[in-house]
């Protein structure tokens, strides 16, 4: 395996730039909040999510930072859990999935920070009225990027940390299973647009054309 102070560096910048990017998402829509949006939040005229989805949403952006950094304090004072061999997965050629983890974490968070800005700015910024379709950034070429960096960032983490502790993050792999209920939103709220934009997009890679 990797060293264990490389691991521990690397779970600990995965974890710091997650959570970073969670609150500066939310201090971009309070920053971008337009007229509209700050009269609806003053009005209460728009709906409300559920105590549950918020708990749940606490968890899923949470878990990543929480978990990660935890271990990467371990590791750094020790390795009891990082390194104990009954806590690591038994993973053919460790170190190479741990390469390929820091990979996809960090092509993930990226991405991850992208998306954020953008629907920060030009989404829950607004009012419904007022959003636009998104297709700027990584939006251009794939319809649900930040999806994608859920996955990126969640498998990322637990190939690099190849750890029990870590598992609570498969979870992130059911992003695959969002983007058919909210496609149809879309297609009601935009239309033809969101027809065409589909077309010549996939949803979570690029769509080659020939020629």
């Amino acid at each position: 395996m990797l060293p264990l102070v490389v691991v521990s560096a690397l779970l600990m910048l995965g974890g710091l730039w997650w959570g970073l990017t969670v609150l500066v998402w939310i201090a971009w829509e309070k920053r971008f909040a337009t007229p509209a949006r700050l009269e609806a939040i003053a009005e209460a005229s728009e709906k409300k999510p559920s105590l549950t989805s918020r708990i749940v949403d606490g968890i899923q952006f949470g878990l990543p930072s929480l978990l990660s950094i935890g271990l990467a304090l371990d590791g750094l004072t020790g390795g009891r859990l990082l390194s104990a061999p009954g806590w690591t997965l038994p993973l053919p050629f460790p170190d190479a999935f741990q390469i390929l983890g820091s990979f996809l974490l960090f092509i993930g968070l990226p991405v991850f920070t992208a998306c954020a800005y953008l629907t920060g700015r030009y989404v829950y910024a607004r009012a419904p009225a007022e959003r636009p379709l998104l297709r700027k950034g990584p939006h251009r070429f794939i319809r649900h990027p930040i999806y994608l960096s859920f996955m990126l960032v969640g498998g990322g983490f637990i190939l690099l940390a190849q750890n029990l502790v870590m598992l609570p993050l498969v979870y992130a792999f059911t992003a695959v299973t969002y983007p058919d209920t909210e496609e149809r939103e879309l297609i009601e709220l935009y239309g033809d647009a969101y027809r065409e934009y589909r077309k010549r997009t996939g949803q979570f890679l690029p769509k080659f054309r020939r020629g």
